[in-house]
Parts: C-alpha cells; sequence; structure tokens
C-alpha cells in the first residue's frame, strides 16, 4: 500500500460537497443550539421574573460561543473534506479501473493509501483484474491460434 500526495482537494465534488453540507449543517445546529442554552440559563429567568432583560449581558453570554463556534467551523469543513478522502478517493479509483477493464484494456494494481477505508475491496478488485488479465490473454492465445493452425480437411475429388 504506497503513499502518494494527494493532488487534489476535492476529489469527487459531489460527494465530498454533500458531506460538507452535513457538516455545515450540523456545525449550525450545535451552534444555535448552544446559543438557545445560554439563552434559557441567562435571559429566560430574568425574562420570566418580570425584570428587563439586558440585552448587554445576553450579548456578554453569548459572544464566547459566537467565537468558539467561528474558530470551530473551518476545522470542522477540513476534517471533513480529510475524512471524505480516506473514502471517495479509493473509490475514484475503482472506477477508474473499471472503466479500464470495460475497454478491454489491462487495468493497473489497485493500491491504497495506508488509511483509506475499504484496503479488503483493493484486494478483490486485483483478482478480479488478474483474473481479467488471464482470460484476455487465453482469449487471444486462442484467437492467435486459429489463424494459424491449418485444418485437417481432405480435399474433394471433383469428376
Amino acid at each position: 500500500m504506497g503513499y502518494r500526495q494527494r493532488r487534489r482537494y476535492f476529489v469527487d465534488s459531489p460527494v465530498q460537497g454533500a458531506m460538507l453540507l452535513q457538516a455545515a449543517l450540523y456545525w449550525l445546529y450545535g451552534s444555535l443550539i448552544y446559543m438557545a442554552v445560554v439563552f434559557i440559563y441567562r435571559v429566560a429567568p430574568v425574562w420570566f421574573s418580570g425584570q428587563q432583560v439586558d440585552l448587554s449581558e445576553f450579548c456578554f453570554h453569548l459572544a464566547p460561543v459566537v467565537v468558539s463556534s467561528a474558530i470551530l467551523f473551518p476545522i470542522v469543513m477540513f476534517r471533513a473534506v480529510r475524512l471524505s478522502h480516506r473514502f471517495v478517493g479509493p473509490m475514484v479509483r475503482f472506477r477508474q479501473i473499471l472503466r479500464l477493464l470495460a475497454d478491454g484494456k489491462r487495468a493497473p494494481q489497485f493500491a491504497l493509501r495506508e488509511n483509506d477505508f475499504w484496503c479488503e475491496v483493493a484486494e478483490e478488485i486485483n483478482k478480479v483484474s488478474a483474473k481479467f488479465d488471464e482470460l484476455i490473454t487465453q482469449d487471444s492465445a486462442a484467437s492467435t491460434a486459429d489463424v494459424e493452425t491449418p485444418t485437417n480437411e481432405e480435399p474433394v475429388e471433383v469428376g
């Protein structure tokens, strides 16, 4: 399993984009829930007691939530992309190998990076590819033998 540096940040944009959207939504939901908790514990008791709500106090307690959430967002997005590389990258390479095999060409050895998912799938794909290569070799040898081997038919006498 060789290690090769990735050349592209987005390997499969539709899949990774959907994953990033989900991660962003989870981040947003978490941030909103955290803000709601701050509201419930800091503003709601004052409001329900009939006292005047001091908006500056609420903002004071909300500021750490907003700052920590803003710091966390790019970290979450970066880690989501890095995680997605571990399963999207192998599927992109798998698709390339399938295209080669479908075109009747020999496929290179399917090797994954050390931390990629589906390493056992790579072994199975390599077995299928080797069997496919074997069948192509047998087929081409048989068709070559058919062309070069003369038939044992006797000439028919006319007359």
